[in-house]
């Protein structure tokens, strides 16, 4: 899929020194497939679901050597703005780090470091936290259920490919811009599977993968989201269990972070 979006766009955007031959088997798709696909998108997002509670694991590499597995405890409230998330240690399960988010104001709470950093959504770098290189917005509409999209794009192109396996199926890449971005989001059965984004200066491209997709009612929800970074080679895989949609949340235990008195406090912004 990488390889086959890469191509078109620089045969379109004279990326390469020479022009690029499109694969065999692909072919614009008509414009009124492009603006459907786009619907069924803003129709996942607005069906989004409300609230829910997870538990999960994450592992991966960082780098080309340094792995991590994690385990972690999801609360998300659409209608009070709110997401907690605790990372806890794979072995004794103790938190390590705590994540409050309410409405763009963020909280992240090291309990063993007694540190909490104060933080904002529309400003945070996650390089600060992390040596991973990753949008937070983008990423948390991910978790909270959304197909996240580039600020203030426009539709460049829709493409089909035929399923080698399948003459009857295709999948369909729908390929949004901004000034610095290309998105591409893949489709088959008018439901995303992947995603890569393409910074337009510098190439570097950025894949997530959504994969083992549910339904609750009119929610779509992905079990497992993978996250691979071509150029540093990082690498994340997200599994969600014990999903709960809809459920009742307890607000005064669910999504709240106290903090011990002699915690330092660090602001960012």
């Amino acid at each position: 899929m990488a390889a086959l979006i890469t191509t078109v766009l620089c045969a379109q955007s004279s990326c390469a020194g020479r022009p690029a031959t499109v694969d065999k088997g692909v072919e614009n798709a008509d414009n009124s497939r492009v603006r459907l696909l786009v619907s069924k998108i803003e129709e996942i997002n607005s069906n989004s679901t409300k609230a829910f509670t997870a538990n999960f694991v994450v592992d991966g590499r960082v780098g080309k050597n340094k792995k991590f597995k994690t385990l972690g405890e999801l609360v998300y409230s659409a209608e009070l703005k709110k997401m907690r998330i605790a990372f806890l240690d794979s072995v004794f399960r103790s938190p390590m780090t705590i994540l409050l988010q309410e409405d763009r104001s963020l909280k992240f709470y090291l309990p063993v470091d007694k540190k909490l950093y104060l933080d904002n959504a529309d400003t945070i770098n996650l390089k600060e936290y992390v040596d991973v290189r990753i949008d937070y917005g983008f990423l948390s509409s991910l978790v909270s259920g959304k197909i996240p999209l580039i600020p203030d794009y426009t539709v460049k192109q829709g493409i089909a490919q035929q399923d080698a396996k399948n003459e009857s199926s295709k999948e369909y890449y729908v390929i949004l811009e901004n000034p610095t971005l290309y998105q591409t989001i893949s489709m088959k059965n008018e439901i995303p599977s992947k995603i890569m984004l393409m910074n337009k200066s510098t190439k570097e491209r950025m894949e997530f993968y959504l994969e083992n997709p549910v339904r609750n009612n009119n929610v779509l929800y992905y079990k497992s989201i993978r996250f691979i970074s071509l150029q540093s080679g990082d690498r994340i895989n997200v599994v969600f269990n014990s999903l709960n949609f809809n459920p009742r949340i307890n607000t005064g235990r669910d999504l709240t972070l106290t903090v011990p008195q002699n915690t330092e406090i660090i602001r960012f912004h």
